[in-house]
């Protein structure tokens, strides 16, 4: 159970392509965890407006008070704005990408 690997050292890599090389490996790092939170974020979200259609059935009733769907609301609101960040930002990513392999 051993082995090598031979590492390839460009000689004539310089410290620009190294930093630009550490940038596109941080970028798709930073797309790749973006793209596993967004179904999370999805899910929050779902979950926040199910507890709010029961929260608004107390209310109607007078169990609880608007303080409380105010305040899931602004969870609601706060999750949304999240998701549509995140979003953002990941099609800003891959247009990057596309751009720097010439696909546009």
């Amino acid at each position: 159970m051993g082995g090598t690997f031979k590492f390839d050292i460009k000689e004539d890599e310089t410290t620009d392509d190294k930093l630009q090389e550490i940038n596109i490996r941080r970028m798709k790092l930073r797309h790749d965890v973006i793209c596993q939170n967004i179904p999370l974020l999805i899910e929050e979200i779902r979950e926040l407006k199910k507890l709010k259609n029961t929260l608004t059935k107390d209310f109607v009733q007078g169990n609880i008070e608007s303080s409380q769907i105010d305040e899931l609301n602004r969870r609601i609101n706060v999750a949304e704005n999240g998701y549509f960040s995140f979003v953002i930002e990941s099609f800003k990513i891959k247009y990057i990408f596309d751009v720097m392999r010439g696909e546009l």
